[in-house]
């Protein structure tokens, strides 16, 4: 008695494939979390704000 296999490939939309990957950066950024703390830069305020910007000086010119 012959065995017959029913292969069926689904293709996903674009849209699908970009909110899985939005999903596993979010994983892979959760994962890495404790590793980047942004709370801690944000505290020695090493980000500039509004009154206290940040001023980069290029001494052989920016390109």
């Amino acid at each position: 008695m012959p065995v017959y296999i029913v292969k069926y490939e689904v293709e996903l939309p674009k849209i699908v494939i970009i909110i899985f990957g939005f999903i596993a950066f979010d994983l892979c950024a959760n994962a890495f979390r404790p590793v980047f703390n942004a709370k801690e830069v944000l505290a020695l305020g090493l980000l500039g704000s509004v009154l206290k910007p940040i001023h980069i000086v290029c001494d052989s010119g920016c390109k």
